[in-house]
């Protein structure tokens, strides 16, 4: 489903049209646009695979510990 995904890609570029990403300051972007918040920016949430794991092999549903978050910037 590629067409799909860029075309969803591409339609939040389009929301924030002159948003960038600088230069990467400690193994991170900074990010510059004019909206606040960017709609180009959003959070993501990281879990344990470790938990996970730990569920399937005892024959329970999965559980996902969210651990974290991150962030997608498409470019």
């Amino acid at each position: 489903m590629m067409g799909p995904t860029i075309q969803g890609l591409q339609a939040l570029m389009d929301k924030d049209p002159s948003a960038m990403l600088g230069r990467p300051t400690h193994n991170s972007g900074h990010y510059v646009s004019t909206m606040n918040p960017s709609p180009r920016v959003f959070p993501i949430p990281l879990y344990n695979p470790d938990d996970y794991d730990l569920g399937k092999k005892t024959g329970r549903n999965a559980t996902l510990n969210v651990t974290g978050f991150t962030r997608l910037l498409p470019r």
